[in-house]
């Protein structure tokens, strides 16, 4: 039988972890998978991973880079030992507890793991999937959606969330006169796209364009 490809979210509940973000997993059932997302490193997710894709993780792919979507980065680069991509706009988060976010919850939150930056399309380019990287600043100068093209999904990290709801933009390190530029991208795909956020549960363009586009 012909391997399928499948999708699972972790929500922050598993680890009853109010700071940490939904972690994606997507690929082939019985064969490769994609991270998107850093925010949790839960049991669950590593007994999924285990089992549906045999521990094969070839990349973690963040949205961006504030300190609920990369709590767990460095687990899960310890556990999968797989490359890190993210906007490079979003680097100087990595290392800097105040731009993060982290520092306002008496985290201080610093990454010094080695990642990758995404600047063409080829970057994201697999043996076994094609992975379109949109920029969408305005949440963060380098807040970055993953689109599955062939499936029609959409990872938005909190650039949009179901319901219209948009990401926060009155944060360091984010561009308010972006906002409208990036949501254009998104509205711009076609209707029955899929969208799954960084919180929440999922949307699509058709539902969000119920409440953004009047």
């Amino acid at each position: 039988m012909e391997n399928k490809f499948i999708l699972s979210c972790f929500m922050a509940k598993e680890e009853d972890d109010d700071f940490s973000s939904n972690v994606y997993v997507y690929g082939l059932k019985n064969g490769p998978c994609i991270i998107i997302d850093a925010g949790l490193c839960s049991k669950a997710l590593k007994d999924y991973i285990h089992r549906f894709h045999h521990d094969e993780v070839r990349m973690i792919l963040l949205t961006h880079a504030h300190f609920d979507h990369i709590l767990k980065l460095d687990q899960l680069e310890t556990l999968y030992k797989c490359p890190i991509y993210l906007d490079k706009l979003d680097v100087s988060q990595l290392k800097d507890s105040y731009l993060n976010g982290s520092k306002s919850f008496g985290l201080d939150m610093l990454i010094h793991l080695n990642y990758q930056i995404v600047s063409k399309p080829s970057d994201l380019k697999l043996d076994f999937l094609n992975i379109e990287a949109i920029r969408t600043p305005f949440h963060t100068l380098g807040s970055t959606c993953f689109y599955l093209k062939e499936a029609k999904i959409l990872f938005s990290g909190d650039t949009v969330f179901a319901y219209g709801g948009i990401g926060r933009y009155d944060l360091p390190h984010a561009d308010a006169s972006k906002i409208k530029e990036s949501l254009h991208k998104i509205l711009s795909l076609d209707d029955d796209v899929l969208i799954y956020p960084g919180h929440g549960e999922m949307t699509s363009v058709k539902e969000l364009k119920t409440y953004l586009v009047s």
